[in-house]
């Protein structure tokens, strides 16, 4: 987290291989912020190459992280499950 929030670090070797196409995502809800950030599978049979989504949400002195394995398949980007995803993820409340 920086001064400005949540921010993916850069720093060489911080995030693998340039190849993954490691991409930040910003996460807004009520009362909470958070980070998510993709990455794409490099190795194996390219017809099933998948793009993975890991995330935190903090509110207070909780938080949530998590991963979702597969939110799409990299041969099919017009159908991937991110956007459904972060929209789920948006929609979370804590309760106090």
């Amino acid at each position: 987290m920086s001064a400005d929030g949540w921010a993916m670090d850069t720093s060489p070797g911080a995030i693998g291989d340039p190849k993954e196409n490691t991409t930040f995502y910003p996460l807004r809800g009520k009362g909470w912020d958070g980070g998510g950030v993709t990455q794409d599978t490099i190795n194996g049979d390219e017809e099933r190459r998948t793009r993975t989504f890991a995330f935190c949400i903090s509110h207070k002195a909780l938080a949530v992280c998590g991963i979702a394995r597969s939110v799409g398949y990299l041969r099919h980007p017009n159908e991937s499950a991110l956007p459904q995803v972060i929209r789920l993820l948006d929609s979370v409340e804590f309760a106090n």
